[in-house]
């Protein structure tokens, strides 16, 4: 029994290969007696579907996720293979600052059955946190896969080259889950943002009521920041006029808040 657990990155000093040459450690297939595996449509959907998020969150920074569109139709490939097999555990976006230190990620995980999460989609879409552009330096996307004997199987049709993630030290103790994610693939990924301490804000509420709040911070010229109260400490309440600490996003439904701390 092998078992192969690795991870790719992608960054713009060490991109993925567009060759579709095997690495040493990956087996060669025969173009003429083999047949490519079958990629079910719910497999495409969901790796679409996360491919969709990742592109949203890097452009929101000025970055290009993917070299080409060749690279990304490859590790699209690729990740629904790992997925079909049943052998794709998580793919992480990471941006790094100029240290090469982790300042934010974005993390989607698989369930074989779908998860109740209880969160409402407050934000209806990608919840953005809001990063000195200045400060991220570069990415990479890390994907674990590889916990069964199966891989061997058809790691052979990768198109991709591998190579195993380098360990970087890592600033982001703030963590929320996205919930907008968990919607819109019914409960089958679970996403979270991580971010560092250092991009928590403060924020004066200025209104409240038994289902909202909206408070305003001065780095946001008095833009009014919506504080979901499903995400409270449990046991806390806001008056108007009350300090509270949080991470702001941005959503297609304006600033919100997340991580709040009073």
């Amino acid at each position: 029994m092998i078992s192969w657990l690795k991870h790719i990155l992608i960054n713009r000093a060490n991109p993925i290969s567009d060759s579709n040459q095997p690495e040493s450690d990956q087996l060669e297939h025969d173009p003429m007696t083999d047949t490519p595996p079958l990629i079910t449509a719910d497999v495409n959907l969901a790796i679409d579907k996360i491919i969709y998020q990742l592109k949203f969150i890097a452009e929101s920074y000025a970055l290009k996720l993917f070299n080409s569109t060749t690279q990304q139709q490859n590790t699209s490939h690729d990740l629904k293979l790992m997925l079909q097999h049943r052998d794709l555990n998580r793919v992480r976006l990471e941006l790094l600052d100029t240290e090469q230190t982790i300042i934010f990620t974005f993390e989607v995980s698989f369930a074989e059955q779908r998860v109740e999460s209880g969160l409402a989609d407050h934000a209806g879409g990608i919840e953005v946190p809001l990063l000195n552009q200045y400060t991220v330096a570069s990415h990479r996307l890390v994907i674990t896969f590889g916990t069964g004997p199966q891989e061997l199987d058809y790691r052979r049709w990768f198109k991709c080259r591998w190579s195993s993630a380098d360990r970087l030290p890592c600033k982001t103790d703030q963590q929320y889950a996205s919930a907008h994610a968990h919607r819109i693939t019914g409960g089958r990924q679970e996403a979270k943002f991580r971010v560092g301490n250092g991009f928590r804000h403060r924020l004066k509420v200025v209104r409240c009521g038994p289902r909202y709040a909206f408070g305003e911070a001065e780095a946001f010229q008095s833009a009014p920041v919506f504080i979901p109260l499903d995400q409270l400490p449990s046991g806390c309440k806001l008056t108007q006029g009350t300090q509270i600490s949080a991470v702001i996003v941005q959503s297609p439904r304006g600033l919100q808040a997340r991580c709040i701390q009073l």
